[in-house]
């Protein structure tokens, strides 16, 4: 992904990416991204869920797909 080096500047500390039905986690790690299986800011979701949750509501468009997300999530705080 060209901006992880803009992002690992900036000190971020955790990026996930959403492509092609995939999501990938990447944790910023002495001034570089790993790629890592789970969230370090948001350990307990089930982040293997995210993937189908989204193709099921993407003909819905971005809002709906952002509340469905923010609805899952909350079940797990």
């Amino acid at each position: 992904m060209p901006r992880l080096p803009i992002y690992s500047r900036l000190g971020v500390p955790e990026i996930w990416c959403y492509d092609s039905g995939k999501l990938t986690i990447y944790l910023l790690q002495e001034g570089e991204y790993v790629e890592q299986a789970k969230s370090r800011v948001f350990p307990e979701l089930p982040i293997q869920e995210l993937p189908s949750l989204i193709e099921r509501h993407r003909a819905d468009g971005r809002r709906a797909i952002r509340r469905t997300v923010r609805d899952w999530a909350r079940n797990y705080f």
